[in-house]
């Protein structure tokens, strides 16, 4: 396999290992990995990205990286994490653990009504209608927003981390 899939494959791998730990350990806690996963987002998926960057820059690449290298081991890596979290999440369903997503369909439920002055204030009728309707939503609909979400944090992190591993041009020749 090429150096430039293998790092971030190998941290996709590593990353989905640390994602369903934290899902045990917070269903051991009695916690919803749905709901109170979300603040790991923060934690994992720029760790992950800068070690699966620094990996291909320090042993596969010379000890030098362009931004778009960068950017796209972020990418395929974010990108593979992606895929087999939501393998992981759409077997999860399937189990007895499918009560985490009537759990997260009932609050955020209870969230929008508890809420409803300030959304039809902010962002009207036609808004709060819609997010009443989330109650119906599919367990494949909850596990593609919670991957939309990690991606959506590594579309910020991805080229952060990749500006600031990148070699410059000085050091390059």
């Amino acid at each position: 396999m090429k150096p430039f899939y293998k790092s971030p494959l190998k941290f996709s791998v590593f990353g989905l290992v640390f994602l369903v730990l934290m899902f045990f350990i917070l269903h051991f806690m009695d916690r919803n990995p749905l709901m109170a996963g979300k603040m790991f987002d923060f934690l994992i998926i720029p760790l992950f990205v800068f070690l699966t960057v620094k990996e291909f820059k320090d042993y596969h690449n010379g000890k030098q990286l362009r931004f778009w290298q960068g950017m796209s081991i972020g990418w395929i890596y974010l990108l593979g994490v992606g895929v087999l979290y939501f393998s992981f999440l759409s077997l999860i369903s399937a189990t007895a653990f499918g009560e985490y997503f009537d759990q997260y369909r009932t609050l955020n439920y209870e969230k929008v009504v508890a809420n409803e002055e300030q959304i039809m204030e902010n962002f009207g009728k036609e808004a709060y209608d819609q997010m009443l309707l989330a109650k119906n939503a599919s367990d494949f609909k909850i596990i593609w927003i919670d991957i939309r979400n990690k991606l959506l944090v590594g579309l910020f992190i991805i080229p952060i981390v990749s500006l600031f591993m990148r070699t410059s041009e000085s050091k390059r020749k």
